[in-house]
């Protein structure tokens, strides 16, 4: 692998930036979510973050800027009629091993539809079904 290939160096940094999103996510709902913002601890109870780093986030997640975004990504994921069903692996990564799977074979946009909303436990959802 020529790792000072542009290409392998922006895969990286995105593999990077969104495992580092995750965690904020994840210690955000566990350590700051739950707990009412004036009892919200000064010193880091994540052991892999120093004190100076958690302050930096309690700040960050405590400005009125931040928390109307969130609200605004909740409301905006209430509206999604058609949840994907493609697992922890991204949408664009699904289509394209759908494409690899199926090589030869066109696939139409009911296809991709089909492929990228179906659940093993549940199948299709009503609006799914209506839309097929």
């Amino acid at each position: 692998m020529n790792t000072d290939s542009e290409t392998i160096k922006t895969a990286c940094k995105d593999i990077l930036q969104k495992n580092s999103k995750n965690r904020r996510h994840q210690i955000k709902k566990k350590y700051f979510d739950t707990i009412a913002t004036n009892k919200v601890s000064i010193k880091s109870p994540v052991p892999d973050l120093t004190d100076g780093e958690w302050q930096a986030l309690v700040e960050m997640w405590s400005t009125p800027r931040h928390k109307e975004t969130c609200v605004s990504n909740k409301m905006n994921r209430e509206k999604v009629v058609y949840n994907q069903r493609t697992g922890s692996r991204h949408y664009t990564t699904h289509i394209f091993a759908i494409k690899e799977e199926r090589k030869g074979e066109e696939l139409s946009t009911i296809d991709l539809l089909k492929a990228t909303h179906n659940s093993k436990k549940h199948g299709f959802s009503e609006p799914v079904k209506t839309a097929i």
